[in-house]
């Protein structure tokens, strides 16, 4: 789970989202309260009755059709049990993942090489690299770690998850992976 914040975060910029000139915007399925005016004028759930991931693709029609986003990080108020076990996560990740590209290959194959670069390879490497090589990849290490605390800070993670990363990134990447291949599948 921390792996997918990390990565969404990244992917989804939510430090853009309440600038109206962004196209940047963020929605979670579990808690995604919008004002009627907006929800009825782009359709309400009716536009994205077939989309997985609707509580994103909501607020990217919200966003797209200029009504303006907030994002708001209430830990303290408010808190949803996001998958009960790594089963539930996996198959809840399978069923949104390429939805959340907007079903591009292309995307996922981009995003699958970065995050084994980025979130495996340099973990990896410090056992196999050394010199200026090992130092930058024990930069990289040390860099994921802090976000991985940052992380850790402003949800209820333990700051140690960031010492599973590689294996965490290794999960999404399959996740990914498997959410492609069913919908393949689906269409063939």
């Amino acid at each position: 789970m921390g792996v997918f914040g990390i990565l969404f975060g990244l992917f989804v910029k939510p430090w853009k989202v309440k600038d109206p000139r962004s196209g940047r915007f963020v929605g979670i399925g579990a808690f995604n309260p919008v004002q009627k005016e907006a929800y009825q004028a782009v359709g309400t759930h009716q536009a994205i009755a077939t989309r997985p991931d609707d509580g994103l693709e909501l607020r990217k029609l919200i966003k797209k059709n200029g009504y303006r986003q907030e994002l708001l990080f209430g830990r303290e108020i408010l808190q949803v049990e996001w998958y009960a076990s790594v089963r539930e996560l996996s198959r809840g990740l399978m069923k949104n993942m390429f939805a959340g590209v907007d079903h591009r290959v292309s995307a996922v194959l981009v995003g699958t090489l970065m995050v084994v670069l980025l979130g495996v390879w340099p973990f990896a490497a410090l056992l196999l690299t050394d010199g200026v090589t090992g130092m930058v990849n024990l930069a990289i290490v040390l860099l994921i770690w802090g976000m991985c605390w940052q992380s850790a800070r402003l949800t209820s993670l333990k700051p140690w998850f960031g010492l599973g990363f590689p294996l965490g990134a290794l999960f999404f990447v399959y996740s990914v992976e498997g959410d492609a291949d069913r919908i393949r599948d689906q269409r063939d």
